[in-house]
């Protein structure tokens, strides 16, 4: 799928397959860091990856409600429809 991109801050089995059964680039952005420095360094990111790939469909993964509330955010800017998995 052109345009489509899936955003993870875990490692899941069922988005990989998902991703790879419909041709959706998956971007799993993986922190080291605990706390309020993985979201800062998760977030951070994800806005670089979100910048570069300029989407029209992001697919975000929950219960990441971080990532989810990020996601939500960002729409306005960068004019994406948003789905949550």
């Amino acid at each position: 799928m052109n345009n489509v991109i899936f955003i993870s801050w875990e490692k899941h089995q069922r988005t990989r397959t998902i991703c790879a059964k419909l041709g959706i680039a998956l971007h799993e952005k993986i922190s080291i860091y605990h706390g309020i420095k993985r979201y800062l360094s998760l977030g951070i990111a994800t806005i670089k990856t979100i910048n570069a790939e300029k989407p029209q469909v992001l697919i975000t993964q929950n219960p990441s409600v971080v990532l989810c509330l990020l996601a939500l955010a960002l729409r306005p800017f960068y004019k994406y429809r948003l789905f949550i998995d």
